[in-house]
């Protein structure tokens, strides 16, 4: 995304294809998903938002800033895709808006047409809004280099989804991120909210998706 650095951005997608991927690894469906960025489809201006509604070809709810001083920054279209065990793949295009406060941390709010995207809930706080549920979760992920050897601890909380790995290339250092998520869905679209760069609360991310949902 824009002003990221490339590592970055490799991060946030393997958090957000965790995310995507959970219910699909819990339920031992099997399979990943593959989320790319579209650099052209980049918009600098909110004033674009029908133009990024357009691309992606579904309706949701956003908003240009919050109430904790987090304002928007930029947004683009997502190239991306679920496939399964057995090899078969479902595209489909997320939208992806980035906010920053005045310390230049940021929070992701991705955006999924709802029949694409499952959450386990299991290890999450719930917050109800309006009779809709949404899900907090503090959640421990750790970025390992190819060819690394897990421990039994390692593969027993990759087992249980305590904390979620994701291999990179040889060079990759051992690195753990700690993510702020909260999740809800209106029925057409999934929303997620995430940041390992503040530290929210689940009450916190609940009043900005209030903001989102209720503007």
């Amino acid at each position: 995304m824009r002003n990221m650095k490339k590592g970055r951005v490799i991060i946030l997608a393997a958090a957000i294809c965790l995310i995507l991927g959970t219910a699909a690894f819990a339920g031992g469906i099997g399979g990943y998903s593959i989320l790319g960025t579209n650099q052209s489809t980049e918009q600098t201006n909110y004033d674009k938002l029908d133009t990024i509604v357009e691309t992606a070809g579904f309706s949701f709810d956003s908003v240009e800033s919050f109430s904790n001083g987090l304002k928007f920054e930029s947004m683009n279209v997502s190239d991306c895709k679920n496939v399964d065990e057995e090899g078969n793949s479902q595209p489909y295009q997320s939208v992806k808006i980035n906010y920053s406060n005045s310390e230049n941390q940021k929070v992701l709010l991705s955006i999924t047409p709802a029949e694409f995207a499952k959450f386990d809930g299991r290890f999450s706080e719930s917050f109800d809004l309006n009779g809709m549920n949404c899900y907090y979760n503090v959640q421990l992920m750790k970025l390992i280099p190819e060819g690394y050897e897990m421990s039994a601890e390692e593969k027993q909380q990759m087992e249980d989804g305590t904390v979620w790995f994701s291999s990179g290339g040889e060079d990759q250092e051992v690195e753990e991120h700690t993510w702020y998520i909260m999740n809800w869905t209106d029925g057409n679209s999934y929303y997620n909210l995430l940041t390992d760069e503040i530290q929210l609360d689940g009450e916190e991310m609940f009043n900005m998706a209030k903001e989102i949902m209720e503007k």
